[in-house]
């Protein structure tokens, strides 16, 4: 959840941003220890009706990592 602060900070970021600021990542997030943290998405809601997809809306720091693709 961001606020409404956050969201015009980000709008003024973005604003000034450049296309090679920004660079695709990837999380990495064990199933164990938060499947009581994943909900499923709803049919309507996802991107296409045959995808897997989740909701995790409170991750903990801890709970992931993250790979930077160059």
């Amino acid at each position: 959840m961001i606020t409404e602060e956050d969201f015009r900070e980000i709008g003024m970021i973005l604003k000034g941003a450049l296309l090679n600021d920004f660079r695709p990542l990837i999380y990495v997030i064990p199933i164990d220890g938060i499947t009581s943290l994943v909900e499923n998405v709803p049919i309507e809601d996802k991107a296409h009706p045959l995808s897997e997809e989740y909701i995790i809306t409170e991750l903990p720091r801890a709970a992931f990592d993250i790979i930077e693709v160059y």
